[in-house]
Order: C-alpha cells, then structure tokens, then sequence
C-alpha cells in the first residue's frame, strides 16, 4: 500500500512535469525556464500553487493572480501520468511484467502522455517530442531484444508508410503528426501491431467524436485530435496486445 502511494504521488509530480514537456514544446520554448507561471499574466506561481491536482481544485479552476481560467489539461496530465504508473506498478507486482519490462512501459506511457495533451492543446504534436523518443523507445526494445533490430525498424517503416498513404488518401482528414506518430509507435510496438492499432484508435475516436456531436459540443465539420486515440490504442496493445490476439482467435 505505501509504495503503490509513493508511485501515485510521484506520478502526480512527475505528470506535471510532463505537461510543461508538452506546452511549452508546443510554444517553442524552453522547459526549463522561465518557472511556472500563469499563461495569462504571467505571475510565478508559489509553491502552494503547484500541487498537482490539489491546486487546481481548491483553486477552482482559475489564477490566483488574475482569476483567468486554467485548463483542464493540467490537472489531467497529472492524474492520467499517476493513474498509468500506478497500473504499471500493479502489473510489476503481480509478476505480470519484468522491471525492465516496466521501466520501458513508463518512458513510452510518458510519450502517450505528452503527446495526448499537445494534440488536446492544439491538434499538433511536436516534432522534438517525437524525435527525442524515437531513439529512447529504440534503444529499449532493442536492449530487450539485440536480434530484434530488423522487427524493430521494420514496425517503424510499416507503421509510417501505411499511415503516410491514410494521410495522402485522407485529403486533409488526418494530420502528418499522426503520421509520424504513428512511426514512432511502430517501434516499440512492431509489426504486428498495425492493424489492431489502426482498430482500436478508429473505432474510440468514432465513438467518442459521435458522443461530442450528439452533445452538442462539435460538429461533423470540426476537427477531432486523433492522437489520443492513438495513445490509448496503443498502450492497450502494450500491455495486453498478446492477450487480445488469444481472445480474438479463441472466438472462433
């Protein structure tokens, strides 16, 4: 119970972090400076201001300083990062992965991280963040499996090509982000991985963008970031990718 606690609150700090990773990428900016401040007036926050999650609530939503709205992203990117590294933590202690296994779950949940709230921001995914983990992701799967090298690029040039002609055939309806995205994921997912991907991220975005415009809240016209479909496709492929393919072939 204590160290499932610790992992939360880690996660809760460390999925801070992650959101300045993917704002400030967005905007160009440095990471590191200037400190955290308001986007609107640009008042530093203090300490008591930068409680992940906690801050947010008691401070209902809006600057201290200027009382401007606060995005939702924030507190979420701290709750999804504490949430999937609490998951992995589990799985870890059930046996379910290794501890490399899960070290490797943890940098890629942070690119699904990072990427979910900069295509949330702004349905673009920034190209540092992508070519920073392309060779991270690499460098694991390869370490797991030295005669995987072929597989490995094999799912990175599969996953691109096959998403570059969606994005051709598209005329507009997909992003080149996703494109390359998509070739990132590709290698730490393999091969074989593809089309349950391209499934599961269509069907979750299908419903879910159904769900905003039967509420009111888009319309067919809008555009939809189809990179957290991504995300979630593929950290459920991740973790249980194996387990689904057992179940789907057991149905018949």
């Amino acid at each position: 119970m204590l160290y499932g606690i610790l992992i939360t609150l880690f996660g809760l700090v460390y999925g801070s972090f992650l959101n300045v990773v993917a704002l400030r990428t967005l905007e160009g900016r440095s990471i590191v400076r200037p400190p955290s401040q308001c986007p609107h007036c640009g008042a530093r926050l203090s300490p008591r201001e930068l409680i992940p999650v906690v801050s947010y609530v008691v401070q209902k939503g809006r600057c201290r300083a200027c009382g401007a709205r606060i995005s939702f992203l924030y507190p979420l990117g701290e709750a999804l990062t504490a949430a999937l590294f609490l998951w992995l933590f589990l799985l870890w202690r059930e046996g379910r992965l290794s501890a490399w296994e899960a070290l490797s779950e943890a940098v890629f949940a942070s690119l699904l991280i990072v990427v979910t709230i900069a295509d949330l921001k702004s349905l673009r995914i920034p190209n540092p963040v992508l070519l920073f983990f392309a060779p991270v992701l690499f460098f694991l799967r390869w370490a797991a499996d030295p005669s995987g090298i072929g597989r490995i690029l094999l799912g990175g040039l599969l996953f691109g090509g096959v998403f570059g002609l969606i994005y051709a055939l598209s005329r507009g309806g997909m992003g080149f982000g996703d494109v390359k995205y998509a070739a990132v994921l590709g290698l730490y997912l393999g091969p074989e991985a593809l089309l349950p991907l391209i499934l599961l991220a269509s069907l979750s975005g299908f419903f879910v963008a159904l769900a905003l415009i039967a509420a009111g809240r888009k319309t067919r016209k809008d555009a939809v970031p189809f990179g957290p479909f991504l995300s979630l496709a593929a950290w459920v492929l991740s973790l249980y990718g194996r387990d689904l393919v057992v179940w789907y072939f057991s149905l018949w």
